[in-house]
């Protein structure tokens, strides 16, 4: 019996694991409320694509895509990003960026998207979508909650879409 066990942990094909990058979506709105018609330019949306998978991707482009809500338009800026270890850059056009490069498991894509608030009313919440594909991973996407009102931010606490779980 224990040699029947010992030939299973042995078997190459039972116990096979691949190495994937796999890819963790977050967006964080700065600050955590917009203002009804701010067209300042200094909303934004902190994004970040991280690879928390156990391989580094392939080398392929990857492509980071924002969906921003209705009542929110992308600021003249426009979308700037980087890679972290490197510090390259993305290229971006509208709210769409791609990077070629590989990359490590463990590094992260960040983007800071602009944002002008054109709805001059308040809204309870607002859902900004980001996806990325590409690089040998899954698709992945985020939806961040994003509330549009006159009142302040409030002080210390945890923005909605701030944080992420992944299965490992």
């Amino acid at each position: 019996r224990s040699l029947a066990i010992l030939h299973f942990l042995g078997s190459s094909s039972a116990l096979a694991f691949t190495d994937n990058p796999v890819w963790t979506v977050s967006a964080v709105p700065s600050p955590t409320n917009f203002g009804p018609g701010d067209h300042s330019g200094e909303d934004s949306y902190e994004v970040n694509v991280t690879n928390t998978g156990d391989a580094p991707s392939n080398g392929s482009a990857i492509t980071i895509a924002d969906a921003l809500p209705a009542g929110l338009v992308l600021a003249p800026a426009g979308v700037s990003g980087e890679e972290l270890l490197s510090h390259a850059g993305l290229s971006c056009a509208g709210v769409t960026c791609t990077y070629a490069g590989v990359v490590a498991a463990g590094d992260t894509l960040t983007l800071k998207v602009p944002v002008n608030v054109e709805s001059s009313k308040s809204e309870a919440l607002a859902a900004n979508v980001v996806t990325v594909s590409g690089g040998g991973a899954a698709e992945a996407s985020a939806s961040t909650p994003t509330a549009i009102s006159p009142l302040p931010s409030p002080g210390f606490g945890v923005a909605p879409g701030s944080f992420s779980t992944t299965l490992s």
